[in-house]
């Protein structure tokens, strides 16, 4: 057998890649995208060899020996075989990429997603405690906050906060009205006034009202800004943001390393397991298999 062992230091050089390329067939299924190289090319059937006399013959227990052979796939092969990799290893490929095509990755996705990143790194007070008042107001002024969950509130907050609320937005003096007549007040007021009479209260009182809210309902973080969840994403160390996208579902995460070239994909793939490795490459290059166990 030809001796396939190879040195991987090279690949240091690469790791700081910020490539583009395209592939349109990248996301297919692995019988989609491998039926044109699999159709009338293998001279052997699927149950012609032996899977473990396979790898004990072509020493495929060794990564460098894998490697030898997936140099000889295509983009299309390489992406496929992505598939069989358990999540987090995938996720290692991304130390390909610098931060900044990270970052550039994670904002283009929808909020749902950037939010999977951002809580695997942060906790929801943490991330709350990184949002300058400008944001949290941003937030509370969302049309999807509901006036009657402010009024929840209201109710047990101290009269000083509320006479504080209710001066600021209606500019009427709240004089010697009890508690009980404040809440009264602000239920009869515009939702609009009420957030901008929330904006003279201290940053704390804020915070605490946007972390009641989003207790309550979750969904609300989808009201603020992508430059807001992003950002402190951003703040972290690129070994941090890559372990945050972990959280991504696997076919995310392929669709970035579909930018890679193949000789980058090819190292990823090694962590295929060898059983795995050998399966693919019966049932897809059976040709392939067949001139190298025959050298």
């Amino acid at each position: 057998m030809v001796a396939i062992d190879t040195d991987l230091s090279y690949l240091t050089s690469y790791y700081e890649l910020n490539i583009k390329r395209n592939n349109p067939n990248a996301y297919k299924s692995i019988d989609e995208s491998t039926d044109a190289q699999a159709s009338g090319s293998s001279q052997l059937k699927n149950t012609d060899l032996d899977q473990n006399m396979v790898i004990k013959a072509l020493k495929l227990n060794l990564p460098s020996n894998r490697l030898y052979i997936l140099k000889l796939l295509n983009h299309t092969e390489l992406v496929a075989l992505l598939f069989l990799i358990q999540k987090d290893k995938l996720a290692m490929g991304l130390k390909f990429f610098n931060k900044p095509r990270l970052m550039q990755y994670i904002y283009d996705l929808p909020k749902e997603e950037i939010l999977k990143v951002l809580f695997s790194i942060y906790s929801k007070e943490n991330f709350l405690s990184t949002l300058p008042m400008k944001e949290l107001m941003a937030f509370l002024g969302s049309k999807k906050i509901d006036k009657n969950e402010f009024i929840k509130l209201f109710k047990s907050m101290p009269k000083h906060l509320l006479a504080q609320i209710y001066e600021a937005g209606t500019g009427k003096a709240a004089g010697k009205m009890t508690q009980e007549e404040l809440v009264k007040e602000l239920e009869k007021t515009n939702q609009g006034l009420l957030v901008e009479g929330m904006r003279s209260l201290p940053y704390k009182q804020i915070l605490e009202i946007t972390s009641k809210l989003l207790e309550k309902n979750p969904e609300l973080f989808l009201e603020f800004s992508k430059p807001s969840l992003v950002n402190p994403i951003a703040e972290m160390s690129k070994v941090s943001v890559v372990e945050g996208m972990k959280a991504l579902e696997p076919e995310l995460i392929i669709k970035m390393l579909n930018d890679l070239p193949n000789q980058l994909l090819a190292v990823i793939n090694t962590m295929v397991e060898e059983d795995k490795f050998t399966e693919f490459l019966q049932k897809y290059r059976a040709d392939l298999l067949q001139e190298l166990v025959t050298q």
